[in-house]
């Protein structure tokens, strides 16, 4: 259950699953979508995915409900704007992926409603789902990772 709270009027859109929002007393946070993962903004589909994100968060009030931050302590949240949940936007639009990394933080009517949107935006081959090879983004982040360690082990061998 996402017991708490926020409002935010000024949204800045990160990427495609995470935004920084500024609050009354000027403080700043940053808020993880719960329950999505999209494409790293260097992947296929990642500008598309912040892009979307950015169309339903542009120009309204935005409500943010939380239970929970992440190791990098930012809030995992579901982001409402004009009572459309945009983390299910994302995903519905095959611009996300249903990230079931926190899915017991995701009360059990999203992790459906999720769940299916994921479903039939495969089958409809929307956004991402028109790449049969689309990598996911967790997967994507460790194939960086060995690629960074690999350039940083030729230049330590190149002194």
């Amino acid at each position: 259950m996402l017991l708490n709270t926020l409002h935010a009027t000024k949204v800045k859109v990160i990427d495609g699953d995470t935004i920084e929002i500024l609050l009354k007393n000027s403080k700043s946070e940053k808020i993880r979508l719960l329950g999505i993962d999209a494409p790293e903004s260097k992947q296929p589909n990642g500008k598309a995915s912040t892009d979307n994100l950015k169309k339903c968060v542009s120009n309204v009030d935005v409500m943010i409900k939380w239970q929970e931050k992440d190791r990098y302590n930012r809030i995992l949240g579901k982001v409402l704007a004009n009572n459309i949940d945009c983390n299910l936007k994302q995903v519905e639009d095959g611009l996300a992926w249903h990230y079931k990394r926190y899915i017991k933080s995701q009360p059990q009517p999203d992790q459906l409603s999720y769940a299916n949107a994921e479903f039939f935006a495969r089958q409809a081959k929307k956004g991402l789902w028109s790449d049969p090879k689309a990598i996911e983004p967790w997967q994507w982040r460790q194939r960086d990772k060995t690629k960074q360690q690999i350039k940083q082990q030729i230049k330590q061998q190149a002194k």
